[in-house]
């Protein structure tokens, strides 16, 4: 439902294979998603929380967007134990964001 209602609204779907190349692009077009979710393969998401997820949060927050792992929760909110330590990750506008947490709500 939450795709299709994006795409009900025009928006596209675009992939680079680098996360930073899609928040940039974010980031340029002043909108969008970037989504890494939890999967059966990687429950915890895959994405290091302190290499990859939390500098990326912190310029997407910075710049007036929002992130969530899924559950109500800032990226930046979040704290772990371990250095290597993973987890879901979504990076966009406000609006995107409280979008896709409605849709993980219902």
């Amino acid at each position: 439902k939450f795709i299709k209602s994006l795409f009900d609204e025009g928006y596209r779907l675009r992939y680079s294979g680098a996360m930073v190349s899609d928040i940039n692009q974010i980031l340029l077009k002043g909108g969008g998603i970037f989504s890494y979710p939890a999967t059966q393969d990687a429950p915890n998401g895959k994405l290091r929380a302190f290499f990859e997820v939390f500098p990326l949060a912190f310029i997407i927050e910075k710049a007036g967007g929002k992130t969530t792992n899924g559950k109500n929760h800032s990226l930046l909110e979040l704290e772990f134990d371990k250095i290597h330590a993973t987890t879901p990750c979504f990076f966009g506008s406000g609006y995107e964001i409280s979008k896709l947490l409605k849709a993980y709500n219902e």
